[in-house]
């Protein structure tokens, strides 16, 4: 188990072992201080709010701290380092779905290989838990260019497809959506305030060939060349909209996030989503905020 999960009775044990005194393991037992807490105390803090008054045994305490951390980091497996610094290929697209939505999945995935795309999509094993899932499909995910999303009444609600959008969206991938159910409502909040603002094909309204085709156009604009009709182009560049346009215009739904209006009495809706990471210690805000409101 790692440190950061390490329960307020582990701490006690490893406090214990280190050599604090009782009346600062009392403390920390008081304030049920737990791996990931403990990760966040500073000196001065194991100083002034733990009384821990011995300097030697302050410094121990980090110093087994620091050591418990370099182990996990020699024995797990560390695979986001590498795969955070790969850069994505040229015509490697990653497919986001749920397992239920195979038939369309495959639909897509043969026709971007007909149009000479490399295709990923999860590992058929799916490990034990979501830190071997997410090892086991973020590498792939790593060396692709773009990250194709099938939206379902099942993947909206998926766990398997949470997680690899949230791992996408870590990775900087652009994210297209392919909007192929009413489904606005039902999709996580955190979901649906991750992917308002990225593009998406509307495949509801459209024949299937040419939904596909209109995403190929988004995968490979340079095949829109100046021979093209200027009609078509500028229908192609209307199709391929926000989610959130898409999603609203099509259900006639208000999205549930706050707007604000501006000067023509017109909603401006933002959208925001956030992560904290444990890495670097700090908020990740994906979209540009005005005003953050908690529904």
């Amino acid at each position: 188990k790692q440190l950061c999960s390490w329960t307020a009775k582990d701490i006690q044990s490893f406090i214990t072992r280190v050599g604090v005194q009782q009346s600062s393991r009392d403390i920390f037992a008081e304030k049920q201080i737990d791996g990931y807490l403990l990760l966040a105390c500073t000196e001065n803090e194991l100083k002034d709010y733990f009384q821990m008054n011995n300097r030697k045994v302050r410094q121990m305490l980090i110093e087994n701290v620091i050591q418990t951390i370099h182990r996990e980091r020699q024995t797990l497996p560390q695979w986001h380092y590498e795969a955070k610094k790969t850069k994505g290929k040229n015509d490697y697209v990653y497919i986001i779905y749920d397992p239920e939505d195979h038939s369309i999945a495959s639909e897509v995935s043969n026709f971007l290989k007909d149009k000479k795309f490399r295709v990923f999509t999860h590992n058929i094993r799916y490990g034990k838990n979501k830190h071997e899932f997410v090892a086991l499909n973020g590498p792939v995910m790593a060396r692709t260019k773009d990250v194709i999303f099938l939206l379902t009444a099942k993947s909206c609600r998926s766990t398997f497809t949470f997680h690899e959008l949230t791992l996408a969206e870590w990775f900087e991938k652009p994210i297209v959506t392919v909007y192929l159910e009413h489904v606005w409502t039902n999709m996580r909040s955190s979901i649906r305030a991750l992917l308002a603002d990225y593009p998406s094909v509307d495949f509801i309204h459209q024949s299937l060939h040419e939904s596909l085709t209109i995403l190929h156009a988004y995968l490979r604009p340079q095949m829109l060349s100046s021979e093209e009709p200027d009609d078509y182009v500028q229908k192609l560049k209307q199709t391929i909209r926000p989610l959130a346009s898409i999603a609203t215009y099509n259900s006639n739904l208000k999205p549930k996030p706050s707007c604000s209006t501006n000067e023509n009495g017109s909603a401006n809706h933002r959208f925001v989503y956030l992560s904290y990471s444990k890495t670097s210690e700090k908020w990740n805000v994906i979209h540009a905020v005005e005003r953050l409101i908690f529904v």
